[in-house]
């Protein structure tokens, strides 16, 4: 009525509007302070908003629910669960089965993954945990909260136990850590960085990245923890190469690395004689 503008967050469905928030509320922490909405998580009737004042010297993140009520879910300054450190700032956020998934950063601005449900906060991820397998979680990458079944998918550098860096995916939860796969499982190029794009129980999509320059985008055919098929062989006298293709892996041969791959017939032991003087075989997965 004042003509004063006003910041909020806003769901449309089929044609109607609905307010989540705007700056006009009266905000936990805030009061009516709210300057900015940084971050919104949605799912079914409960919502989750990021507010901050107009300096940013202070932030909260609310629940929403349909009827307008505001539940503190965390602020700047509150002890991150688990640890000593302090929320420095806040990142992306997502909301499923009325859990609220948050990115606090700490001082140093490494990434901790805090669930928040019923009023008790939980932490998931954060960098020094191990992960089973692998080895030490170095740093948490991710730029989104990728959510699926009861876990979050999250990208990031690990430290393996037998030593060296690598990068890859892996799943946060109650129940702790666990790798979903690692950079030795995608490309035999040198990698630098993966980046999850996203993430359901049976599919990832993935920018990795190599260290020599460019990018690719990775899907999985088969389930995401699943093992690469291992290429078997041995030799057959003069006569050519045995190879062991294995059930749900069709075996491909070209006669140049970046040449056209063509689908061999043949399941268990196939044999590829010498008639060329170079082919290059594959596993592939259909």
């Amino acid at each position: 009525a004042s003509g004063e503008a006003r910041q909020g967050a806003y769901l449309a469905i089929g044609g109607d509007v609905r307010r989540l928030v705007d700056t006009t509320m009266d905000f936990p922490v805030l009061g009516r302070e709210a300057a900015h909405v940084q971050a919104i998580g949605v799912d079914g009737t409960v919502s989750a908003v990021l507010v901050a004042n107009r300096s940013l010297s202070a932030a909260v993140v609310v629940r929403v629910t349909d009827d307008g009520t505001l539940t503190e879910v965390m602020k700047l300054g509150d002890l991150i669960p688990g640890t000593t450190a302090e929320v420095r700032t806040f990142g992306p956020l997502a909301v499923k089965d009325g859990a609220i998934t948050l990115f606090a950063y700490d001082p140093s601005f490494a990434v901790h993954v805090v669930q928040w449900r019923d009023g008790t906060r939980t932490l998931l991820a954060k960098p020094g945990m191990e992960i089973p397998g692998v080895g030490t979680l170095s740093s948490i990458d991710s730029s989104e909260v990728h959510l699926a079944g009861d876990k979050v998918f999250l990208d990031g550098r690990m430290r393996r136990t037998e030593g060296g860096v690598v990068y890859g995916v892996f799943t946060a939860s109650a129940a702790g850590l666990q790798s979903v796969l690692t950079s030795p499982k995608l490309d035999a190029r040198r990698i630098n960085g993966v980046s999850l794009m996203h993430a359901t129980e049976q599919r990832l999509l993935l920018a990795v990245r190599f260290e020599q320059g460019g990018a690719a985008y990775v899907a999985n055919v088969g389930p995401a923890d699943a093992e690469p098929p291992v290429l078997l062989h041995s030799r057959d006298g003069q006569t050519g190469l045995r190879v062991t293709v294995p059930a749900g892996a069709m075996l491909e041969a070209a006669q140049a690395l970046n040449g056209v791959w063509q689908t061999l017939p043949g399941t268990g032991e196939v044999l590829i004689p010498f008639d060329s003087a170079a082919r290059f075989l594959r596993l592939k997965r259909p």
